[in-house]
């Protein structure tokens, strides 16, 4: 958030820090998260970064490459890592060079990449299929479809099917071929049935996966489990005390999510 980046051992030793002097440009504050390329270190600020994981030496700077709230993805193409921003930009990881721009647009959520092909899921959904020849980047677009509501939450991909919410909980199954939803979207228990007030609880969190099951919460500390397929069968509804903004995450049979002030770990007997 304040441009700090940090490498640590797991033991809690610091590798490195360096700060980078970028001027704040979104009203929010910041929440895309570094993410490897290889040996580089992307490190999406104001504009985009890309450090040496080693060292933390900045290796190159993408001053025009504007940067959003979610976290770029990272294509493999032919062996050379390209980084594909929220915002639409394709960069060459290990020089920062752009290949191309105006892929897709997404204001909150993060993009996903299934080889080389990867999909904006919002209001506007895209989809194109990228191929590298030497400089030169080839982007064919699969798909340009439109979806109501606001989207914070990045996608799940699985199986050929796009699994996404809005921020009121209105719940898409999308087909990745085509991009038209399977079915008519369903509005779910997140905020809970009857309780759809302004300044409730809102489904910030994106969805998570885990052993064929869709993990989907809200801020008030709902969470909706439900098969991760085309038809809705709901597992199970919990509910966290002192709510969550977070995403959880698995290891193992292990939960892991922040509520309140506290760091939780659930797991399964």
């Amino acid at each position: 958030g304040n441009g700090i980046v940090a490498s640590y051992t797991l033991s809690g030793e610091r590798n490195w820090i360096v700060w980078l002097s970028a001027e704040q440009t979104s009203a929010y504050g910041r929440s895309a998260s570094p993410v490897l390329a290889g040996d580089v270190l992307i490190a999406p600020v104001s504009y985009l970064y890309g450090l040496d994981r080693k060292t933390g030496k900045i290796l190159w700077e993408a001053k025009d490459v504007e940067t959003a709230y979610g976290t770029p993805a990272i294509v493999d193409l032919g062996n050379t890592p390209v980084v594909v921003t929220p915002t639409g930009f394709a960069v060459r990881a290990s020089d920062g060079k752009v290949l191309a721009k105006d892929l897709g647009h997404l204001e909150y959520a993060s993009p996903v990449a299934d080889g080389d092909t990867v999909y904006f899921v919002g209001p506007e959904l895209t989809a194109v299929k990228l191929t590298l020849a030497a400089d030169k980047l080839e982007v064919n677009r699969l798909f340009d479809e439109t979806l109501d509501g606001e989207f914070i939450a990045s996608p799940v991909l699985k199986d050929g099917l796009l699994f996404t919410l809005t921020t009121s909980a209105l719940y898409y199954v999308i087909d990745a071929k085509t991009g038209k939803p399977l079915s008519d979207p369903k509005t779910l228990e997140l905020p809970p049935a009857g309780d759809p007030k302004p300044g409730g609880p809102l489904a910030y969190p994106s969805p998570a996966l885990a052993n064929g099951m869709l993990y989907l919460t809200n801020t008030g500390g709902d969470c909706l489990v439900i098969a991760a397929k085309q038809t809705y069968e709901k597992i199970s509804r919990n509910q966290l005390p002192k709510g969550s903004q977070a995403c959880p995450v698995f290891a193992g049979k292990q939960l892991f999510i922040r509520s309140g002030d506290e760091l939780l770990c659930i797991q399964t007997r």
